[in-house]
This record gives C-alpha cells, sequence and structure tokens, in this order.
C-alpha cells in the first residue's frame, strides 16, 4: 500500500546536502531505472531522489527518496513551457517535450525544497566513481555539462549549484522551445551564452584527431572521463526503438569523438578510455545490467 513507503509530497524548505536527481515523465515506466539507481549506490552514499508520477510509485526501487511530479508546484515558466512550447507531445508518448520538460520540474523541485550542488543524470546511465570526491571542483562553476560537438550538448550528466542556474536555464529552454529546438540544442545554445559560469566535463584524452581544448581541458582536474552518448553506443549498441537488430560498433555521427579511433577497456568491471577511468557510461541500448560493475 502506498501509505506504508515513505513518500514525500509536502514540499517545505530545508537544507540539503548534495543530491542526485532522476526524472522520468510519462505513463511507460523505464524498467532501466532501477538499475541506474542500484549502480549509483554502489559507488556513492550521494542521496537519491526520483521525480516520477504517482502511478509509477510501487516500481522504483528501496533506499531513495520519491517525490511526485504531480505535488510539485509549477513555476510561471514551467506553465508557459507547457502551453507555447513546439515540441512534440505525441512522437513516442511525448520524448522530445518531456526530455525538455525535466528542466521545469527540476528547477521547481530543487527551488521548493532548497537544495544546492544538484547532480542530474539520465536514467540510461551508469555511474562507475564517487563524483562527491569531486565537489569542491563542480563547485568552482554553477553548472556543469557534457558536450560532445559545438552544437550539441547531451543531459547525460549534470551539476547545478544552485536553483539561481536552473532558473537561467529554464529561461532559455522556454525560449528556444518554442522554436521547436531540443533539451541537447538548448543546453549547448545555453553554455555558448554562459561560458564564464558553464564547465565543460572532459570527454577524452589524448585523442589523435585536433579538437577543441574546451572538450579536454578540464581533465587535470577531474582525472576521470564523461560519457556523452557515444562510448555506451559504441560498446552496447543504440536504442532499439532507433534501429533495430544488433548495433555494437555504432559510430555517433555527431560526436566529435569517434570510438574506433580510442582504446576503450574495462579492468575491475569499470570502463577506462585511453587509459583514463570513465565517470559513467550512457548505455543508449537500455540494457543497462549487462555492464553494471555490481
Amino acid at each position: 500500500m502506498l501509505e506504508n513507503r515513505k513518500f514525500i509530497s509536502i514540499y517545505k524548505k530545508e537544507i540539503n546536502m548534495p543530491t542526485l536527481i532522476l526524472v522520468h515523465i510519462g505513463d511507460k515506466f523505464p524498467d532501466y531505472i532501477n538499475d541506474c539507481i542500484l549502480q549509483i549506490q554502489s559507488v556513492t552514499s550521494i542521496s537519491i531522489q526520483v521525480l516520477i508520477n504517482k502511478q509509477h510509485a510501487e516500481k522504483i526501487s528501496s533506499g531513495v527518496q520519491i517525490f511526485f511530479l504531480e505535488d510539485i508546484p509549477k513555476s510561471e515558466n514551467h506553465k508557459k513551457f507547457e502551453s507555447m512550447s513546439k515540441l512534440s507531445s505525441t512522437f513516442r508518448g511525448g520524448f522530445w517535450k518531456f526530455a525538455t520538460q525535466r528542466f521545469f520540474y527540476l528547477y521547481d523541485h530543487v527551488l521548493n525544497k532548497n537544495l544546492t550542488d544538484v547532480f542530474h543524470i539520465e536514467n540510461d546511465n551508469l555511474i562507475y566513481m564517487d563524483f562527491l570526491e569531486k565537489l569542491e571542483i563542480f563547485q568552482k562553476k554553477n553548472m556543469w555539462c557534457v558536450m560532445d560537438s559545438q552544437n550539441r550538448c547531451i543531459p547525460s550528466f549534470l551539476y547545478f549549484k544552485n536553483s539561481d542556474i536552473l532558473y537561467k536555464l529554464t529561461e532559455s529552454c522556454l525560449n528556444n522551445s518554442i522554436k521547436g529546438l531540443t533539451d541537447m540544442e538548448s543546453l549547448a545554445i545555453f553554455r555558448h551564452l554562459n561560458k564564464n559560469e558553464v564547465g565543460l566535463l572532459p570527454i577524452v584524452k589524448d585523442y589523435i584527431d585536433i579538437i577543441d581544448p574546451d572538450f579536454f581541458e578540464n581533465i587535470i582536474y577531474f582525472n576521470c572521463i564523461f560519457d556523452a552518448a557515444c562510448v555506451g553506443q559504441f560498446i552496447g549498441g543504440v536504442d532499439p526503438n532507433n534501429k533495430t537488430g544488433d548495433t555494437t560498433g555504432f559510430i555517433n555521427e555527431t560526436s566529435i569523438i569517434k570510438c574506433n579511433k580510442v582504446k576503450i577497456d574495462f579492468r575491475n568491471n569499470k570502463p577506462y578510455l585511453n587509459d583514463v577511468p570513465m565517470a559513467n557510461l550512457h548505455i543508449h541500448s537500455k540494457d543497462l545490467k549487462r555492464w553494471t560493475s555490481l
């Protein structure tokens, strides 16, 4: 019964430690989110919060805080997004609309709960490192993101210092959604307009082609690599909704990193790229169980 679970649905101001927030919007429940949660719990003690519709509440793993999307007070920008966005509400049950709408839910939740040092990953990601050990580095910027080209930011791994930077992001997302731009395009535009506030997480080291230093220079601080999508797609293939059959070895056409030009290996069930440990893998195929380090 729902009343026996420790659900959180009453909003009040409170001070919190660093938090990782997962968001799922929609009628179809992604079973792999529980694999994502278990992997996080195996490498870090960070508090995990899941924002999700009430209908899915009993399907989520234990050891996390659950907040119902229906109970989160919506900001004015969120309401404007719902009425003005040109993003599709029909493609795959609202995929493109929900991909951007999650940032409005994130902002509303972070503001109402007065959260700081907020991490957000997509639900088809596996985390292999305790990123809390890098917290002081993350805190040097108001936001960190993963870009895999000059015009695309895949939100596989994000950091927000507080609600202020999220508010600025939702303003940008609102304006861009009215133009029909996706979450990946909106995030890239936001980063280009706010370079002093938004840092780029490193995606490669010792790459054989010449690329913008933005994509690797911060490796001296993090000593690890973040996967936007291309590594997870290369080793495990792409979402079967995109392409059927065995897509292992897929080369992402947009990413500046081509995985047939790097060395990818596993040591103690954890991934390395060009001998540098990886903080995450974006398992685009959704077969997270295959790549967990548990």
